[in-house]
């Protein structure tokens, strides 16, 4: 074999080599954008996941709330006519009371 040859070779097996390198170079760059790639859909799928479930907390939270403040709005209700039943029981008996305690009152300082 010449020197020629072999030169020629070498050239050819650099030229090659290079070739595989920047193929290698070029397919670990596409691996890696698709890894960037699917770590970001993972990470939107996530986040979703994340803020829908945050809107079902909430939501639950709000329906639990207004049911809270409905039930109170009708123990108040019933506790308020409960209440005024009671005051419509016993408002003669506390009027009758104070008429017989003025009228004692009256009675002992002798105006009536």
């Amino acid at each position: 074999m010449e020197l020629k040859e072999i030169l020629t070779q070498l050239l050819g097996a650099e030229h090659e080599a290079n070739r595989v390198i920047e193929e290698a170079k070029n397919e670990a760059s596409a691996i890696l954008q698709s890894v960037r790639d699917e770590f970001a859909r993972e990470r939107e799928d996530r986040m979703r996941a994340a803020h829908e479930q945050a809107k079902a907390t909430v939501e639950t939270a709000r329906n639990a709330g207004e049911a809270e403040a409905s039930q109170t709005l009708v123990m108040g209700e019933v506790e308020r006519k409960r209440m005024n039943a009671r005051f419509n029981e016993k408002i003669h008996l506390v009027v009758e009371g104070l008429v017989n305690e003025i009228a004692l009152d009256y009675s002992r300082k002798g105006e009536i």
